[in-house]
């Protein structure tokens, strides 16, 4: 597989929009939630600046259907996969973007993360993060996967106050990672 850069981009609400004046993360899934909700323009702003002059293409995973309306009301040129679409619209959709028809494209990890291939892509930014691995971990590999001819950005886009969520993500991953090698030496040995 290529290198892998995973770019963590830190955002401010605005002061009057921060959950609290001594509250500085977000801990529970209620806090984190209005974290997200709180930041929202100023996250989707951020993801437009990484978009705007590029040539190349973007795949933006959000989780909030706010989310994805924001971006199509400042990136006009990407494109949104939504529950609700046809699954006609949805496959076509997913089509022109391999086929780079499709420069931009917005989904949720849940709708379009599990089992896609888009090689073709290899800019990824995460529009705030939750607290689930098994979601970072598919959606980052739609793109990163073999077959992949280009180093894979992952910009994960989130506001000061849900840092706990990249945290946790961090130490998923190492233990994921812990176990892959474990599960890899034993499995050696084995056929030793």
């Amino acid at each position: 597989l290529p290198k892998l850069n995973q770019i963590p981009i830190l955002v401010k609400a605005p002061e009057k929009e921060r959950l609290t004046l001594f509250a500085k993360t977000a801990e529970g899934f209620q806090e984190m939630k209005e974290a997200r909700k709180n930041s929202l323009e100023t996250r989707c702003k951020e993801i437009a600046k990484l978009v705007k002059n590029s040539k190349e293409q973007w795949l933006i995973w959000c989780d909030y259907n706010a989310e994805g309306e924001m971006l199509r009301k400042i990136i006009p040129e990407c494109v949104e996969i939504k529950g609700g679409d046809k699954d006609d619209d949805k496959s076509k959709t997913m089509m022109d973007f391999v086929h780079k028809k499709v420069k931009i494209l917005v989904s949720k990890s849940k709708i379009c993360g599990f089992g896609m291939n888009f090689q073709n892509c290899h800019n990824v930014i995460f529009c705030g993060i939750s607290y689930s691995y098994e979601n970072y971990y598919q959606a980052t590999r739609r793109c990163w996967r073999f077959g992949q001819k280009n180093p894979v950005n992952v910009y994960i886009v989130l506001s000061e106050e849900e840092i706990l969520a990249l945290e946790s993500i961090k130490a998923k991953e190492k233990n994921h990672q812990k176990l892959q090698s474990l599960t890899c030496a034993r499995a050696a040995e084995s056929f030793s």
